[in-house]
């Protein structure tokens, strides 16, 4: 049966880290509360990419959170995730999902409204905006619009994640935008306690959506 991503703080955690420091750091993130975990498609120093999954699903599985490769179709008769993500459409999308219908499938979007489209025809789970805002990790991404976001809303029905350069002085200018739950990397993974800033952005969303 299919999972169903909830709201809160989405992980993305770099593959290609020392495996030690990887697990410990999506461990501690785990205790604080996030919603799912995404191994984003990294994996040029990684001479094992599967017991490095097997590692990590090791980890979310007993928390019941969804791990989720990122455009990982190599591997899709693998048990040890739970989704897949997507960086753009594609023409095979509706292959790989009928090979994998128990998967999450998601899909980074920017201000092209035909993506969102795309996604919600094509019966993709969640969406994640890129960016939000300047970072180091999503320095490809062009910034998204507050329409875009809005306009989204209108189109897509299914969870709704923005991503790229949010951190707490940020997150606060997204009080406007309609939101599921927010994506983060270094500012969990470079974090000295990861539990607690997921805590903290927890209760930042809770606020943002709720007040």
């Amino acid at each position: 049966m299919k999972q169903q991503i909830k709201d809160g703080v989405y992980l993305v955690a770099d593959p290609s880290r020392e495996i030690n420091l990887l697990c410990s750091k999506i461990e501690q993130a785990l205790q604080g509360g996030i919603c799912a975990v995404q191994l984003w498609n990294n994996w040029s120093e990684v001479t094992d990419k599967q017991a490095v999954i097997k590692e990590i699903h090791h980890l979310t599985r007993p928390k019941g959170i969804p791990l989720i490769l990122n455009e990982l179709f190599d591997y899709l008769d693998m048990e040890d995730f739970e989704g897949i993500h997507l960086d753009k459409p594609t023409e095979t999308n509706q292959y790989y999902q009928s090979l994998r219908p128990d998967l999450i499938w998601g899909l980074t979007c920017s201000n092209d409204l035909n993506d969102i489209d795309w996604a919600a025809q094509n019966k993709i789970d969640y969406i994640s905006f890129c960016s939000m805002f300047n970072s180091k990790t999503s320095n490809s991404c062009e910034l998204v619009m507050p329409e875009t976001i809005k306009k989204a809303n209108e189109i897509f029905k299914n969870p709704i994640f923005l991503a790229g350069g949010i951190n707490h002085q940020t997150l606060r200018m997204l009080k406007q935008n309609q939101f599921t739950g927010i994506a983060l990397v270094s500012a969990i993974m470079d974090a000295q306690n990861p539990k607690e800033e997921v805590e903290k952005y927890t209760t930042e969303i809770k606020k943002l959506r709720y007040d």
